[in-house]
C-alpha cells in the first residue's frame, strides 16, 4: 500500500494503576497521516488483554503514539491515533527535567 511503513513496535494498554505490560508486535503499519496504526500482534508473544475501547501507548523506534483501540480482531488492533511525540524530542525534555539541582 502507498504511504506506509511497516516497522517492530510495542503496545501497552494504559491503566490508572499502570501494571499493564508492553507486548511486542509483529509489524505495525501506519498511514503516513498517521491516524490510524495497524498492528499484528506477535503470534509467539503472551495474548495481551487489549479490547475495543482501550486506551493504549504504542512505543515504535523513533515515535511514541497514544491512542484508542477502535478494533480488534483476532490477532490485529487497529489505534485510532490521538497523541504523537518525536521520541528523540521526548529524551531531550526528560533531561531537562531530570537535571540535578532543578528542584
Amino acid at each position: 500500500m502507498p504511504n506506509q511503513e511497516i516497522q517492530q513496535v510495542t503496545v501497552r494498554r494504559l491503566t490508572e494503576d499502570g501494571t499493564d505490560t508492553a507486548s511486542p508486535c509483529a509489524s505495525f503499519t501506519h498511514n503516513t497521516n498517521e491516524q490510524m496504526l495497524h498492528l499484528d500482534l506477535e503470534p509467539t508473544s503472551p495474548e495481551p488483554e487489549l479490547k475495543t475501547g482501550d486506551l493504549v501507548e504504542v512505543t515504535s523506534p523513533e515515535y511514541l503514539y497514544l491512542g484508542e483501540i477502535v478494533m480488534r480482531q483476532a490477532g490485529t488492533v487497529v489505534v485510532s491515533v490521538e497523541h504523537k511525540v518525536d521520541r528523540e524530542v521526548l529524551a531531550a525534555i526528560q533531561q531537562v527535567w531530570r537535571a540535578p539541582g532543578t528542584d
